[in-house]
């Protein structure tokens, strides 16, 4: 489980850069950028803009938009993972298990427990 975490806490932070990245983009290049109910990205560039310049954006973001999505299904499939494995411990009466555990460390605390000889 806390494996599941642990990539999420990597991806999380990956993801917010990308997105980052992206708007960035979008706004220094001053374009728009649409996505159609398939997820199809369409760009709108300013016609001052050289075709160079506008094929290098369009292929930007395009990268960008599939590295995003991406980790978003990284991200997903993480969940989805951590949440089974969340249920199967819970239906499993794992729980009871761990406890039982616990409860044995403790009596094995309290029988290690050192002696205090007092001094007069």
């Amino acid at each position: 489980m806390l494996e599941f975490l642990q990539e999420l806490n990597n991806i999380v932070p990956e993801i917010s850069n990308f997105i980052n990245q992206f708007h960035s983009l979008v706004i220094e290049s001053d374009i728009n950028v649409v996505t159609d109910a398939q997820g199809n990205l369409t760009l709108d560039a300013p016609a001052d803009i050289s075709q160079e310049k506008s094929e290098y954006v369009s292929k930007k973001v395009c990268i960008l938009d599939r590295i995003i999505n991406t980790k978003f299904d990284e991200a997903d499939k993480l969940i989805e993972q951590g949440s089974a494995m969340e249920k199967e411990i819970k239906s499993s009466n794992q729980n009871s298990q761990i406890q039982a555990k616990l409860n044995e460390l403790k009596e094995l605390k309290k029988r290690y427990g050192h002696f205090v000889v007092k001094e007069d």
